[in-house]
């Protein structure tokens, strides 16, 4: 099944250059068939020759993108309500530069998963293969010696041995392993409710849970500059945030206080969604009238503050990772020198 094209990288590209041509004055169907001429992606091509068929029509750029089913349901409300309000340009600005922070704040997570992954796999490859393979080698050479292993080693050979033997149970097992991730990431709504139930479960601790509050802020900043008011801002916010149980429940206790009149600042820090500091910032914004350029603000700050905290891990997991693999390697082999050694210098 393929993937769709329509992702963060592409709709931060593809906001920017409608922003560009609106800004340029150049009437919306026309700049999507110069971009339906220029595209050399054959699927691109396609969504692109789509829209501009549907805007060519009458239909607004809003219904365009609907119509089409490729695009996420924030841009669809974001774009509509540029165009309600007659600032699209800046909408689509605004949107470009959401979609870019989304796709690296997507990287850093990826690369946050990905790298531990690939190093503890390697980690238990190595092991593998010096338990099955190299310590029977040993423990040949010990038998030619008249002499045996030391009993840790023999252990160690004993679990090679057994490992072996149920290899065949092993390859099983990790087909269907293999098999299961392969449904969850290729097959989109078994992927769409495995990652609404992690959402849930795990969507609102630690990590995961700064980065759900990032995609509220960033998703309430670009609201409030595109004109909503406080309470529709904090609905479309949560919508993109949401999945997370405490995520929702802070979401909607500052919905709650914002309709009871509280001060939005105020009402974001109770609700635990930010910091003391933030709400005094977002206090003093509200009197000065800058209150989407300061949340903006702090948006950017959620965002290089989570990505520094996801290089910190990566930073720690990494080297822990390594010395685990060499203490391992080391002990393996060790076991199996120290008395091959002792027994050399005793013949010596």
């Amino acid at each position: 099944m393929k993937k769709s094209i329509t992702t963060a990288p592409y709709l931060s590209a593809f906001c920017t250059e409608l922003a560009l041509i609106l800004r340029s004055g150049f009437p919306v169907s026309e700049g999507l068939l110069m971009l339906r001429d220029e595209d050399n992606d054959r699927r691109s091509k396609v969504l692109m020759g789509q829209l501009y068929e549907e805007t060519d029509m009458g239909s607004s750029l809003s219904q365009a993108l609907e119509k089409t089913g490729q695009f996420p349901r924030y841009m669809l409300d974001m774009v509509a309500l540029g165009e309600r309000t007659g600032r699209l340009e800046e909408t689509m600005g605004a949107l470009a530069e959401y979609y870019d922070r989304q796709a690296q704040m997507a990287s850093a997570v990826r690369s946050a998963v990905a790298y531990p992954l690939i190093l503890l796999v390697i980690l238990l490859a190595v092991i593998t293969v010096l338990i099955t393979q190299v310590l029977p080698i040993f423990q040949s050479v010990f038998q030619q010696l008249g002499a045996e292993m030391s009993s840790f080693a023999l252990g160690l050979m004993a679990l090679g041995e057994g490992l072996s033997a149920a290899s065949t149970v092993i390859a099983v097992v990790f087909g269907v392993i293999l098999a299961a991730v392969l449904v969850c990431v290729l097959v989109p709504p078994v992927r769409s409710r495995l990652g609404g139930f992690l959402r849930r479960t795990f969507g609102g601790r630690g990590v995961w849970g700064r980065i759900s509050v990032n995609r509220f802020t960033s998703a309430m900043a670009m609201a409030m500059a595109s004109g909503l008011d406080l309470e529709e801002s904090v609905d479309m916010a949560a919508r993109i945030a949401g999945g997370a149980r405490a995520i929702d429940e802070r979401t909607a206790r500052c919905r709650e206080m914002i309709l009871s009149g509280s001060r939005v600042g105020e009402a974001l820090s109770k609700s635990g969604l930010f910091s003391t500091r933030n709400s005094r910032l977002l206090t003093l914004a509200e009197s000065t009238g800058s209150l989407s350029d300061i949340m903006a603000d702090i948006a950017r700050r959620s965002e290089r503050e989570v990505q520094d905290e996801l290089d910190r891990i990566i930073g720690r997991v990494e080297p822990t990772l390594v010395i685990l693999a060499s203490v391992s390697v080391g002990v393996v082999l060790l076991s199996a020198m120290i008395p091959l050694l002792g027994i050399m210098s005793s013949i010596g």
